[in-house]
């Protein structure tokens, strides 16, 4: 399993101090050496701040982090979908991710569908901002 040093974490400028991070270490036995990410997992602070650690490429394989923003997308999408039901952008950028995780679009085409669903969310936000969307 992979592990972290104090060193490593603040390479990635957390919002906790050196200080709180070693501290962390300490109470879990692993003063001055690295963690197990499991016993970092465990570390008694805010799951966001798990997520905020482990979600990078540094720990996770790139492609894993492609299929959590995939599996993400599509929890919300039905929202979307319900108050925006004729504006299927989301959806096919979602579609092209998986196609291009796959290999059967290029990252000219997989930029396209992913500006499409950015324009869908800004179109939707400003929207609602104007009072349109209750």
């Amino acid at each position: 399993m992979k592990a972290l040093t104090v060193s490593e974490i603040m390479n990635f400028n957390p919002c906790y101090t050196q200080k709180q991070i070693e501290s962390l270490f300490e109470s879990a036995g692993y003063a001055g050496e690295a963690a197990p990410l499991d016993v970092i997992l465990n570390a008694p602070i805010p799951v966001e701040d798990i997520f905020w650690l482990v979600l990078r490429k540094e720990i996770l394989e790139e492609k894993t982090l492609h299929e959590i923003a995939i599996f993400a997308a599509e929890l919300v999408l039905p929202i979307f979908e319900k108050k925006y039901p004729d504006d299927d952008r989301p959806r096919k950028a979602i579609e092209a991710k998986k196609s291009w995780l796959e290999g059967a679009i290029n990252d000219k085409e997989l930029k396209a569908a992913a500006y499409d669903a950015y324009d869908a969310a800004s179109a939707s936000a400003a929207y609602d901002a104007a009072g349109g969307g209750f």
